[in-house]
């Protein structure tokens, strides 16, 4: 599969996603009192800048096409589990926001117990999803570099460059 396809598919799911459950939540009439309301917005709200700002960074970085033969290709069965994260929760969160704006089935307080827990729990998980798709390769592509295992970042000039989160860190060959 893809990298560069992989990574809009896995970024405009969660981008949506999000869009639509803010949505949702913005014109829900369940809501009593409107400070609930803006605070259910504002559980999904930091999550999505989150994922939002990393893939359009690296929408940004990539406008250009990718030069003729030059594809990044991904393990198939790496991208399939990598996408069912994504999949369950963008699934999870709209379950959880349209059976309380559309279904009735929550009060305000259960509703929001279970947004910040999805919110949560699959948080961490899209992270490292996003980490690998989002910051370890697009700072390997802007560098010149190839990567070799996945977590290390070979640079043509011969230095190795490991990555600390989304940041990396050079380090020369030479045991300084």
């Amino acid at each position: 599969m893809q990298a560069r396809t992989f990574r809009y598919a896995c970024g405009l799911s969660v981008l949506m996603t999000h869009v639509v459950a803010i949505g949702c939540i913005a014109v829900a009439t369940r809501f009593t009192d409107f400070r609930d309301q803006i605070g259910s917005i504002l559980i999904v709200a930091p999550v999505t800048l989150i994922y939002a700002s990393s893939f359009l960074k690296y929408v940004v970085a990539n406008t250009a096409p990718a030069p003729a033969g030059a594809f990044e290709r991904l393990d198939v069965l790496a991208a399939l589990t990598m996408y069912l994260v994504v999949a369950i929760f963008c699934l999870s969160l709209l379950y959880i926001v349209a059976r309380f704006a559309f279904f009735s089935s929550y009060q305000v307080n259960e509703f929001k117990m279970w947004l910040g827990a999805s919110e949560t729990a699959f948080g961490a998980l899209i992270g490292v999803v996003f980490d690998r798709l989002f910051g370890v390769q697009s700072a390997a592509i802007k560098s010149g570099g190839e990567i070799s295992d996945g977590l290390t970042v070979q640079h043509t000039s011969g230095r190795s460059v490991e990555p600390l989160g989304s940041v990396g860190i050079e380090r020369a060959n030479d045991k300084r």
